[in-house]
């Protein structure tokens, strides 16, 4: 997933949520493992207004998610595959393995766990930069930051300056 993060976790939930009612085919091999359609992209001065406007793409996207429900009411989306980002600014392109996988899990009582592994891209909007995990991450859901990681981080501005 994955969640780019796709900034704000709620936004994510109802994304995939979303997402994941309009899908109904199957991907082949493994049934109830649908596509993941792309978030839009993103553009702006994520980087900071000193580095103009940025644009990431996904430029390859071959996510699928898969549901679970489990007896006592738990939800779980599991999201796998293979996702390229492509982000240019300032002048310069760069291709990031944004892979992941990444999962969202919905308890009975009503919190929600997003734990992504891997390579999970994540932008600290409106200006605040963006950043490649490697590793294990936890987001907090309440607002879309990064709860706790371990693992590589990369500062994908610093790479366009």
């Amino acid at each position: 997933m994955p969640v780019l993060s796709r900034a704000l976790a709620a936004g994510l939930v109802a994304l995939v949520l979303g997402m994941f009612a309009a899908l109904s085919a199957s991907a082949s091999g493994n049934p109830g493992r649908v596509p993941l359609p792309p978030p839009p992209d993103v553009v702006g001065p994520v980087c900071g207004q000193a580095m103009g406007t940025i644009v990431a793409h996904i430029s390859v996207d071959r996510e699928y998610i898969k549901t679970y429900t489990f007896s006592n009411g738990t939800t779980k989306y599991e999201v796998n595959g293979t996702q390229t980002d492509t982000i240019t600014g300032n002048g310069k392109t760069i291709t990031i393995n944004a892979s992941g996988p990444g999962s969202i899990t919905f308890f009975p009582d009503g919190n929600v766990a997003e734990v992504l592994e891997g390579h999970t891209i994540y932008f600290n909007t409106p200006d605040k930069g963006i950043f490649l995990f490697d590793g294990l991450v936890v987001v907090d859901t309440s607002n879309g930051t990064i709860a706790s990681h371990n693992g590589h981080v990369t500062d994908v501005c610093a790479l366009l300056r």
